[in-house]
């Protein structure tokens, strides 16, 4: 087995999306009310066939004033979790006028649309149209689109699985 790979991932979007939760959601594989925070992270590490990754989430606050502290972190990322609630249309719209434009000094790495707070489809029908997140998706040429709950926990496995899985290809130049 070759030694391990290190790998960052930074979620990023406005805050009270649901970013603290997303991350707690993957660390502690439960839902609980979060304060937001300025900053958090959790590593953790996977065997993927003869790989090993050491995978660091760094949790970013999403408000304004945070936006010098924030960018320390964009400068290690080899990931960029871009997060937007489903029923916000303010966070959506938001990932084109503030968020896209914050990282583009940082262009070469890659991007995962991530739709948080997915369990409010079933009870909100003024939640963001799939079509148009997709459309978005292949704007910005995101890697792909995922949704996710951290209060059911649904997605959340899955969302981990993909990010491993393109972290595995991605020596070999292939994205999937």
């Amino acid at each position: 087995m070759e030694g391990i790979i290190k790998k960052n991932v930074v979620i990023i979007g406005d805050g009270y999306v649901g970013k603290t939760s997303i991350l707690n959601s993957i660390k502690q594989q439960k839902f609980e009310e979060q304060i937001p925070n300025l900053y958090d992270d959790f590593e953790y590490t996977q065997t993927i066939g003869d790989k090993q990754f050491k995978v660091k989430f760094i949790d970013t606050a999403g408000q304004e004033e945070f936006a010098m502290i924030r960018a320390f972190s964009y400068k290690d990322a080899d990931l960029f979790l871009l997060c937007f609630a489903v029923d916000d249309r303010v966070s959506f719209e938001n990932m084109e006028t503030k968020w896209i434009s914050d990282l583009k000094d940082y262009s070469d790495v890659p991007i995962i649309l991530l739709g948080t707070k997915s369990d409010l489809r079933r009870t909100n029908r003024n939640c963001i149209n799939k079509d148009e997140i997709v459309k978005f998706q292949k704007k910005i040429n995101a890697l792909f689109y995922a949704e996710c709950s951290a209060k059911t926990l649904s997605g959340i496995d899955d969302l981990k699985k993909r990010i491993l899985k393109f972290f595995s290809k991605e020596r070999s130049c292939t994205i999937q």
